[in-house]
């Protein structure tokens, strides 16, 4: 794991932290944790839908996966 380098402070509602504890609680991880991993989860998500996105407007037409094995010159069986 990289080294944490920088603090980041945020200002909630004590009605958003109970509820951000009490989330991070029930998936046994620190808030901090459930703090990163919701930010990166967020951006992971906004580059999926701009692959997506820009994947849409190509219109390149898809190939089934067992079509695309034949074209390769294998047998499902040799996957």
């Amino acid at each position: 794991m990289a080294t944490m380098e920088k603090t980041l402070t945020i200002r909630l509602t004590p009605e958003e932290r109970l509820a951000a504890e009490q989330y991070a609680k029930e998936k046994n991880m620190s808030l901090a944790q459930f703090a990163r991993e919701s930010i990166l989860e967020k951006i992971e998500d906004a580059y999926d839908l701009e692959v997506y996105t820009a994947w849409l407007k190509s219109r390149k037409k898809t190939v089934p996966f067992e079509d695309f094995v034949k074209e390769c010159g294998f047998s499902e069986e040799e996957l």
